[in-house]
């Protein structure tokens, strides 16, 4: 029988523009790189490798062809022809069917139409495949992108998000090429930060940063710097929330070392970040400088092609009306302490009102804290409407931020200045009614 062309192999090297000759020089750069002795391939290697001649080379040429491509061995179309390979495919398929069904348990949950609800999804997590490949990779990303989703918008799926990142840590032990393993920690790492954000936002501050650090674990060396800076601004802005701020800044300065990596949109968040720390600690200068920056970096961003905006969606992700609330909470600290900034605050709260409902817990925040600024220094009866439509948006919530700020509201209320309005009574009744059940 004549061997078979090995199309996915002859696929790669038809992207990649380069003759058999420069593949082999490459593949030998590689294994002197990782082994200490140069590797031996010929033109002629490469050839009987496309054409079947050779399925399974020598563990040092494999990584370094998967290393070389970015790829796995099954993707290069490299088989082992010593095994049964009948056997293998049998259990990666059932392992892959298994993660499959996992994923549509994971988008039904994200629809269920109550936010409160909490699913015990530990019946459904598949077991762990003893191989894993880069669509494993993929499929952790997804249910990143799921509960990413699920939680801007207010679902509470919190016991399903730890299910999901403690199969996700068990890939990790399994056996895997070098590009799926670097793809692989990355997936993991963000899964980390999303569930990390879902714990912070509930007030679970210690799991929360156990997240944050453990994916910042898997990253720091040698993962892409999107990412890195992803998990950096997540650990600062908790920092702030917590009155790090020396903390905040210093991971910041990190995220923005090597800003010529970033896409201007990442810098611009980096900088709405910054606001926010300035802001909170009452560094009006600063704090405004920051808002500057990241409105500049913004609107030059605009017709930016990047590769990291591909990265989560970031492109389309990061909005207008995002920045305007990621800047408005800088601003509000300010405004709301010291009564100054009052109308870039009111401006860009209201802004972040019109928020989708894709982004519902932010614009919810920028809601309450709208209200207050009014209760506080604007319009008593606008403060009032506003925190009354809070008070219906927020029944259920398990944020723990918003509860926050339904506190601050219920202290307004008590103020010499406005507590004997009769709205104003009624408001304050109704706050304590809400909390008490949250």
């Amino acid at each position: 029988m004549q061997p078979g062309r090995n199309k996915g192999l002859y696929h790669h090297i038809r992207q990649t523009g380069w003759t058999y000759a420069t593949i082999a020089e490459k593949v030998n750069d590689l294994v002197e790189r990782a082994t200490g002795r140069r590797g031996l391939y010929t033109e002629e290697s490469i050839r009987r490798l496309v054409n079947g001649s050779v399925s399974w080379p020598q563990l040092r040429y494999r990584n370094a062809l998967c290393r070389l491509f970015d790829t796995s061995t099954d993707e290069l179309g490299l088989i082992d022809n010593r095994t049964s390979r009948n056997t293998t495919a049998r259990e990666v398929d059932v392992d892959r069917q298994e993660f499959l069904r996992g994923i549509a348990v994971a988008s039904a949950l994200a629809a269920l139409p109550r936010p409160h609800t909490q699913p015990d999804m530990r019946r459904t997590a598949p077991s762990r495949p003893r191989t894993v490949g880069i669509e494993h990779a993929q499929h952790v990303n997804a249910w990143a992108g799921v509960f990413r989703q699920a939680d801007d918008a207010g679902h509470g799926l919190s016991e399903g998000m730890s299910a999901q990142l403690h199969l996700a840590t068990q890939y990790l032990e399994a056996t895997m090429t070098p590009p799926v393993e670097r793809k692989m920690k990355a997936a993991v790492a963000t899964l980390y930060r999303v569930v990390g954000w879902s714990h912070y936002d509930r007030g679970d501050h210690a799991t929360a940063l156990q997240d944050f650090s453990e994916g910042w674990r898997l990253v720091s060396d040698d993962g892409p710097w999107w990412l890195r800076t992803a998990l950096l601004t997540c650990m600062a802005r908790q920092a702030i929330y917590l009155d790090r701020l020396d903390d905040a800044l210093d991971k910041l300065g990190i995220a923005a070392i090597r800003a010529d990596k970033l896409s201007l949109l990442r810098r611009a968040d980096i900088a709405a970040v910054k606001a926010r720390a300035f802001g909170q600690q009452g560094n009006r200068r600063e704090c405004i400088r920051a808002v500057i920056e990241a409105e500049s970096l913004f609107a030059e961003a605009q017709g930016e092609d990047h590769p990291d905006l591909c990265e989560e969606g970031f492109g389309a992700y990061y909005s207008e009306k995002l920045l305007a609330s990621d800047l408005a909470q800088g601003l509000f600290a300010l405004s709301f302490k010291r009564g100054i900034e009052l109308e870039h605050t009111f401006e860009r709260l209201a802004t972040a009102r019109s928020l989708s409902d894709e982004h519902a817990r932010s614009r919810l925040l920028s809601t309450t804290q709208l209200a207050a600024l009014h209760l506080r220094f604007g319009d008593v009866d606008e403060g009032v409407d506003l925190a009354t439509s809070v008070l219906t948006d927020a029944k259920g919530t398990t944020s723990a931020r918003v509860v926050d700020d339904l506190r601050r509201i219920y202290q307004l209320t008590t103020t010499p200045r406005i507590r004997t309005c009769a709205p104003v009574a009624a408001l304050r009744t109704e706050t304590k009614a809400l909390l008490s059940t949250l």
